[in-house]
């Protein structure tokens, strides 16, 4: 029998490092990917696939250096479970440095490690993983380490903004008295009436942005495009809000300045700045001055990929 493989899920925080092994962990315990667990997820989770055990670690990260140190040895020294290990990139460096160090590695021998580490935490997300292209060697079992921050993440959030959209919720809007002069409302009926325009320019201007080398991670474009639908503003405030406002004309002003494409460059001036200041992706487009003169080598090199 094969030696079951440690795989190591890395990544900045809010790259969707945990949602994955909890994912693997329901599609284990064949649970619907919709459906919650029956209990919250354990620092440890053991399930089994064809009879082999599979041990799921939801994140290293939240563990003090010994304990992710005692993990890791484990992962290395158990011949009856695969492994699967989430861990942020400096927690997992700093174990990696702790495991040698205290094998006895000598000091070429740990950084000729490191290096290995780096190099393939480096490499693209292409294809299906494979222990030739992210296989750590040196090591005494195969481990295999995927750097999420190296996916290509934008095509993933313009479908987050698309199930946004389309979410069943959405139908009790019809019988609310305020449905013709809530944001919210609005916002998803010119969504929903223009949704492949929409999905390609919020997947352009993000591509732009990560071609800029200005990276966010799922859980930053997913609260930017829920902050732009919503205004920040539940159901109970926008009934306050048209109690205040006297005229159809404020309330249509009020509409505007919320309205999807006013609010996702962050140049609505009825928005708290205290919200506006909290997206980070808001932040970043304000800093791209987009009208301002391009080269046309550079944007075309970002429309066929060639940008690196």
């Amino acid at each position: 029998m094969e030696t079951p493989p440690v795989i190591i899920l890395t990544g900045h925080a809010g790259d969707g490092k945990s949602t994955i092994a909890l994912d693997v962990l329901k599609k284990l315990r064949q649970i619907p990917i919709k459906s919650p667990l029956l209990s919250p997820p354990q620092e440890r989770e053991v399930a089994f696939a064809n009879s082999r055990q599979i041990t799921i670690v939801k994140d290293m990260s939240e563990l003090s250096s010994d304990h992710r140190y005692q993990i890791f040895k484990e992962s290395l020294t158990d011949d009856s479970s695969a492994w699967l290990i989430v861990s942020n990139t400096g927690p997992l460096l700093g174990t990696f440095s702790r495991y040698y160090e205290l094998a006895g590695a000598s000091v070429a021998e740990q950084q000729a490690i490191e290096s290995d580490l780096l190099e393939i935490l480096n490499r693209p997300i292409v294809g299906n993983l494979s222990a030739e292209r992210n296989g750590i060697s040196r090591l005494n079992k195969p481990v295999i380490a995927v750097n999420l921050t190296k996916l290509d993440n934008v095509q993933i959030a313009t479908k987050i903004l698309q199930n946004i959209v389309a979410h069943p919720a959405w139908e009790s809007c019809s019988s609310c008295k305020l449905t013709e002069k809530c944001n919210i409302s609005i916002n998803i009926a010119s969504l929903t009436a223009a949704s492949t325009v929409s999905l390609n320019r919020v997947r352009w201007i993000y591509r732009r942005l990560a071609s800029y080398e200005q990276r966010m991670t799922l859980r930053q474009m997913s609260a930017h495009l829920a902050y732009c639908v919503t205004a920040g503003m539940s159901c109970t405030a926008i009934r306050r809000k048209m109690q205040v406002l006297t005229s159809d004309s404020e309330a249509y002003k009020h509409i505007a300045a919320c309205s999807f494409s006013e609010i996702f460059f962050g140049s609505s001036g009825l928005i708290t700045s205290s919200q506006e200041n909290s997206i980070h992706a808001i932040q970043l487009l304000k800093k791209m001055r987009f009208g301002t003169q391009t080269s046309p080598q550079i944007e075309r090199s970002i429309v066929e990929g060639r940008l690196s």
